[in-house]
């Protein structure tokens, strides 16, 4: 039997490929200045292009990037959708105040050589850098957009937000107009969008009167972030608007509210007028939103879902308002699941098919709640007064968009549209029903379940609907469960009823004490995580060396919610 000789151990060297860590390869490094002396450095992380221009100076030409002189725009290209990202630093100068304003930031669409989609940017993380009028004072011609526009979307938009008052002419000239700063995002390549910013500020201003006119004329500088397909987040620590003169959807809160602004959260379906109509954009087949979480107050916000396909996929999962609202505006045409707010529903309007659980922790004031089907629970920590909480209605969605926007939503985006408030439900259906917690009284307000009210015509023409009298048409499937603390005091809103507030085919009202609800509110207490961007596990090391030493941490959220029932 034969042997096998072993082969002798070769102690030859044998040299192996070597471990490297991650590495973030930088594609491309500006720096400059800003108008107040500011330093801020924007870095392109992974494959791509990255140019700055800054507005132009005397001579008509972009002034230095170094040059205390405002942005014009920033542009990126040929970027990776897994790999590329664009971070941003500030440092504040001695007479800065931390912020550098720019105009425009755009991203050159490019087509995917193996997918369907575009090749937009992984992330975006410039949080101390605001979107804004930068235009000089002075400046003749037609003014460049204040925009956003990344057609083939981003996973995460983290930035410190929009500001209409910077750059504004006051007061305005005679000419002037209504204008829009406008977020536009495609749909991106994995997964869905996520906006995240400091604060939303929309205004408005007065114009003198010209010629023969003796009236001021009002014009509203507005803020929209439209979202082709799936919203995952959309996060702010404040919304600030002007109450005075409020854009028209809100008419019904104040009658001098008019045209075209405020502060707008759009996701739909892209190619469809007014908002996602650039035929550059990535398309989802439909809107959705995951959450939307306002840490402070909300004033003139409105939130939109729609779907142009029908697939009934048009559904908002958490909305949640930590300070105090006025002015809010939510039409979720599938449904909307969660609807909390932290420091009261004040003038708050919600149109829906379905709501899972609206809870307020002080109560409501002149609010509407408009839903097709059911309102699994709805909370009050304290008063309803002036407020309609109307249940088992048919509502049509695609009227309530076109008015509520002040155009047909198959129309191109007009500057100048008159939006007005939302049409009031066509009439009562079957499968109405809610159950109703009022920790307080309940003041010349109606909760109402597959019940058709009287219409009442008013004297200036509007049409009221009237509850509480002979001529209700009562559906058989409509139930409310409810308990209530306080008295009811409905001698306007019922003068028929003034004892009664809720109204269907059976109504089970209790009295007693309810345990007031307990919605995180601002402000917010307890460390703050940092934001999680994709492709860093340390945000706050992402500029590499040789420009700035580290980014700021940036604990956005430090005022906001984290949904409903967490604290």
């Amino acid at each position: 039997m034969s042997t096998r000789k072993p082969t002798t151990r070769n102690r030859a060297l044998r040299p192996l490929a070597e471990y490297l860590e991650d590495r973030q390869l930088l594609s491309g490094v500006v720096s400059g200045t800003d108008i107040d002396g500011d330093q801020w450095v924007l870095q392109l992380i992974g494959p791509g292009s990255l140019v700055v221009a800054k507005q132009p100076g005397a001579d008509g030409q972009p002034a230095p990037l170094n040059s205390q002189t405002q942005i014009k725009s920033i542009t990126i290209g040929g970027l990776d959708p897994q790999k590329s990202r664009l971070v941003g630093q500030v440092t504040k100068g001695p007479n800065g105040d931390g912020k550098v304003f720019f105009q425009q930031l755009e991203e050159l669409p490019s087509k995917s050589q193996q997918l369907s989609g575009g090749n937009g940017p992984l992330s975006i993380a410039i949080p101390d850098f605001w979107l804004a009028n930068t235009t000089p004072t002075g400046s003749t011609g037609t003014p460049d957009p204040v925009a956003i526009t990344i057609p083939d979307g981003v996973s995460t938009l983290q930035f410190g937000g929009v500001d209409t008052t910077v750059g504004q002419v006051d007061p305005p000239a005679s000419t002037a107009q209504s204008d829009i700063a406008a977020v536009t995002l495609g749909l991106p390549q994995f997964g869905g969008t996520r906006i995240i910013i400091d604060k939303s500020i929309s205004s408005s201003q007065q114009v003198p009167p010209s010629g023969t006119s003796t009236t001021p004329t009002t014009i509203q500088h507005g803020v929209t972030f439209s979202v082709s397909g799936r919203l995952s987040l959309f996060q702010a620590n404040e919304i600030i608007g002007n109450t005075d003169t409020p854009p028209g959807q809100f008419v019904n809160q104040n009658s001098k509210a008019t045209g075209f602004g405020g502060t707008w959260v759009i996701s739909g379906t892209s190619g469809v007028a007014p908002f996602l109509s650039d035929p550059r954009i990535q398309g989802g087949l439909t809107g959705q939103i995951g959450n939307v979480r306002i840490g402070g107050n909300a004033t003139n916000f409105s939130t939109l879902v729609f779907d142009a396909t029908g697939t009934g996929q048009a559904k908002l999962t958490n909305f949640s308002i930590g300070g105090e609202s006025n002015n809010v505006l939510l039409v979720a045409p599938n449904g909307a699941r969660n609807v909390v707010f932290g420091r009261g529903m004040d003038t708050v309007d919600i149109l829906s098919h379905v709501v899972n659980t609206l809870t307020a922790n002080r109560g409501a004031l002149n609010s509407n709640v408009y839903v097709d089907r059911t309102i699994s629970k709805a909370t009050f920590g304290g008063d309803v007064v002036n407020t309609n909480v109307l249940s088992g209605y048919v509502q049509n969605f695609s009227n309530i968009i076109s008015t509520v926007t002040g155009q047909s939503s198959v129309s191109a985006f007009s500057p100048t549209p008159q939006p007005g408030a939302p049409p009031i439900p066509e009439n009562a259906q079957n499968a109405g029903g809610m159950s109703v917690l009022v920790a307080g009284d309940v003041t010349n307000s109606v909760f109402a379940a597959s019940v058709q009210p009287e219409l009442v015509t008013l004297t200036g023409g509007s049409t009221v609907p009237q509850f509480g009298t002979s001529r209700n048409l009562v559906l058989p499937v409509g139930d409310i469960t409810a308990k209530v603390e306080g008295q009811i005091d409905n001698s306007i809103a019922t003068p028929d009823k003034p004892t009664t507030a809720f109204y269907a085919n059976k109504v089970d009202l209790q009295r007693g004490p309810v345990i007031p609800p307990n919605v995180p509110e601002a402000p917010y207490t307890g460390k703050q995580p940092y934001t999680f961007i994709p492709g860093f596990h340390h945000p706050a090391l992402a500029v590499g060396k040789g420009t700035a030493a580290k980014i700021k941490p940036n604990r956005v959220g430090a005022r906001t919610p984290q949904g409903p029932g967490r604290s």
